[in-house]
């Protein structure tokens, strides 16, 4: 059975880098297949990490493509012993609780897990304050504090030198892809681009 882990308190860890891979792109309606949450004190060091491959419940709405983008196809394998989508639900609600959410375009990320609360019957009670780097990025590259084009999180790990285990449209992970956010927003606040706390 699965057990919610022991956390540090949200004064110890007051980030929670947050992706989620998903069978499309509406939160009503598509789900979560793959969680990493990485919770991380207010200079972006890591102190626990949770990441889960999540059953589906609703194949029958997924989008082929987005099977695709998230793994599930060609890596099946990988959620065998997955957790359940009302697990993925409770994990959400108990990581996230008084916790800043950080996440390459924080908006996606923000409706599938409140969606995935709302089948609970919880509320979010993360902080108000949310940080995307995808948007940070924009702003960087328009006002010319970084140099180059597109602010994918694909794009800004090749330009920042970050390593982001997957080639061009290759399949994304959830936990690659939050520690390479987690990667990238420790050098946007080193540029001045961006602040946490």
């Amino acid at each position: 059975m699965f057990e919610l882990p022991n956390l540090p308190t949200p004064t110890e860890a007051p980030i929670v880098v947050v992706d989620v891979e998903t069978t499309g792109f509406e939160a009503r309606t598509h789900e979560i297949v793959s969680i990493a949450l990485i919770l991380c004190d207010a200079q972006l060091n890591p102190s626990l990490t949770v990441s889960h491959f999540v059953a589906l419940e609703r194949p029958h709405t997924a989008n082929p493509d987005a099977l695709v983008v998230s793994g599930y196809h060609g890596h099946a394998h990988l959620w065998e012993g997955a957790i359940t989508q009302l697990w993925c639900a409770e994990l959400i609600a108990h990581v996230t609780r008084d916790r800043c959410l950080l996440a390459h375009n924080v908006d996606f990320d923000r409706a599938f897990l409140a969606a995935s609360m709302r089948a609970i019957n919880q509320s979010p009670r993360w902080r108000a304050r949310q940080i995307c780097t995808l948007k940070t990025m924009r702003m960087a590259l328009k006002s010319g504090k970084v140099k180059g084009e597109g602010a994918s999180l694909q794009a800004s790990c090749a330009r920042f030198g970050i390593n982001l285990p997957r080639e061009e449209g290759a399949a994304h992970f959830a936990l690659d892809d939050a520690e390479a956010t987690r990667q990238l927003a420790k050098v946007l606040v080193g540029l001045g681009c961006l602040r946490i706390v």
